[in-house]
């Protein structure tokens, strides 16, 4: 019987071996408890998928947009006022566009589903690290840094960008609030030390969420804003918008903010547990945005 349960477990072994992909990933077997232990590496989303904005940020650009705008004021009606009010609502058309190509709540669900596949009921958590890897890409476009913050844990939490769930990266550029500034063409990479809350989370919860604040900074010229291609590309649209003309096809489409994005290139929990983890495929990033029917996602994804 010895023997048998031996082979058990060197054969559980070789299993969680098989899905091993990170550093340090494999299973142990303690003979004086009969437990068997482990470390996954469990990647939670494609690689390369893009994110986009939650807030873009035109502060600060008031009279640059007033001296573009001055061309066609030949009388000097516009005011300042009339600037603001128009790169507001700019705002809100950027951040709308941002919404219909990938909300924050599909993420959620489509953790939650990885998660779900991995961590069953014999699963007890014992440890949790998060890897972290992303690009912020806005150069192919309109040049601008990235202020950035994660939340990851309880779903509902999550969701509400509660700053318990929030993800303490261990890095000099991160603020005690969590945030940090990745500027255009940048790529970081980040870790975590093992996270409490989220291991609570994946033993205890519901559900588990993510949710993230992508702050666009226009006017930061001191992390890489190119202020003069803000208004090449949005000065046509801030003039219609305050000339009311009701003629916005100078605004920037959909089709054209695809690219202007942040890339996940690396979202991955390390687990440690008192049982082997079956570590679920991850679709690519295409077969994500079908699986959600988002169109334009795929496109993003293609491009």
């Amino acid at each position: 019987m010895k023997y048998a349960i031996v082979s058990i477990v060197f054969i559980l072994a070789a299993l969680l071996l098989m899905f091993a992909c990170g550093e340090g990933d494999g299973v142990n077997f303690d003979p004086s408890t009969g437990a068997l232990t482990g470390q996954a590496t469990l990647p939670l989303l494609p690689l390369s998928l893009p994110v986009f904005p939650t807030e873009v940020n035109l502060d600060g650009l008031t009279d640059s947009f007033m001296d573009f705008v001055g061309d066609y004021d030949p009388f000097g009606l516009v005011s300042s006022g009339d600037v603001d009010e128009a790169l507001s609502q700019v705002e809100k058309k950027l951040e709308q566009a941002s919404l219909q190509i990938l909300q924050p709540g599909v993420l959620s669900i489509s953790i939650d589903n990885v998660i779900t596949d991995a961590i069953r009921d014999n699963v007890k958590v014992t440890g949790v690290k998060v890897n972290f890897k992303f690009t912020n890409k806005t150069d192919v476009w309109v040049d601008v840094p990235v202020e950035f913050q994660l939340f990851l844990g309880d779903g509902d939490k999550a969701k509400q960008w509660d700053p318990s769930v929030m993800i303490p990266f261990v890095d000099d550029r991160v603020n005690p609030d969590g945030t940090f500034i990745v500027k255009p063409g940048e790529t970081v990479e980040m870790s975590t030390d093992n996270i409490q809350q989220l291991v609570d989370a994946l033993n205890n919860s519901d559900s588990i969420g993510v949710g993230y604040k992508a702050k666009y900074r226009m006017a930061d010229v001191a992390n890489g804003a190119r202020i003069d291609k803000v208004v090449s590309h949005f000065g046509l649209c801030v003039v219609a918008l305050i000339l009311g003309i009701g003629d916005t096809s100078s605004c920037p489409s959909i089709e054209e903010l695809l690219n202007w994005h942040l890339s996940f290139d690396k979202f991955e929990l390390v687990i440690n547990a008192e049982s082997d983890i079956d570590i679920p495929d991850i679709p690519m990033c295409s077969e994500f945005a079908d699986n959600f029917g988002l169109d334009d996602l795929k496109q993003a994804c293609e491009d």
